[in-house]
């Protein structure tokens, strides 16, 4: 009998940073009071894996005093996902990853939106965005986010619809980047020394700057009627 856990507070958390207290509590979902050795510390790891942004998860019993011992590691999102407003929703993909809005980690697991219900008040959302994710991208986002984060020229967000055309919005307009490729490093150094683009032409005026091929950047201007 005096191995039992009969609230939260013999629930020892850490390793939590973005998470309350309360919100791990609510994911570890314990109705006191509970057994110590009927607990099934993998059955909790498991449920707190499925349950929030954690990436990993360890829950051992502790018999003196009796309670529990909760370690986690957070996921730490770097980008908001949007979905692909061009495609239908539909009852077949709407519980599909990147059907709905989500975020990113620097791995490329997405994580739903609403799983950050719980977060710190100290934690603000990134602001990097990007629309058109897919399934088929995951394994190359890594890279492609760390040089986005590397890159000179700040990029706001990326616009991902189209597989044969990867276009950045950044400070200094519109740029379309063609199929994801090797050259990314290339084009992004390619803008960089367009930085002063600005004091040349009016930004507002630039339709978009085409960096396929980076060693011969063109600029698409927009005429008096608003088409490039």
């Amino acid at each position: 009998p005096r191995w039992q856990i009969h609230t939260a507070e013999q629930v020892n958390l850490s390793g939590h940073q973005l998470l309350s207290d309360e919100a791990l509590h609510e994911m570890l979902a314990l109705d006191y009071p509970q057994p110590l050795l009927k607990l099934q510390p993998e059955a909790l790891e498991q449920h707190l894996l499925e349950q929030g942004p954690i990436a990993s998860a360890v829950v051992s019993r502790r018999l003196f005093p009796p309670g529990l011992n909760v370690r986690v590691q957070e996921r730490h999102p770097v980008a908001v996902v949007l979905p692909d407003t061009r495609t239908p929703v539909t009852s077949v993909n709407a519980i599909q990853p990147f059907s709905q809005k989500g975020l990113l980690d620097e791995s490329g697991y997405w994580m739903p939106y609403q799983s950050f219900s719980q977060i710190a008040d100290s934690f603000t959302l990134p602001d990097l965005q990007i629309e058109g994710m897919q399934p088929a991208y995951q394994p190359h986002w890594p890279r492609l986010y760390a040089q986005i984060k590397d890159s000179p020229v700040v990029i706001y967000s990326l616009d991902w619809r189209s597989p044969d055309n990867l276009i950045l919005h950044t400070e200094l307009g519109t740029v379309h980047l063609g199929p994801y490729s090797n050259v990314v490093p290339s084009q992004l150094a390619a803008l960089d020394k367009m930085r002063n683009l600005p004091t040349q032409l009016e930004v507002e005026n630039i339709a978009f700057i085409d960096l396929r091929n980076p060693d011969y950047p063109a600029i698409e201007i927009l005429q008096a009627t608003g088409q490039p």
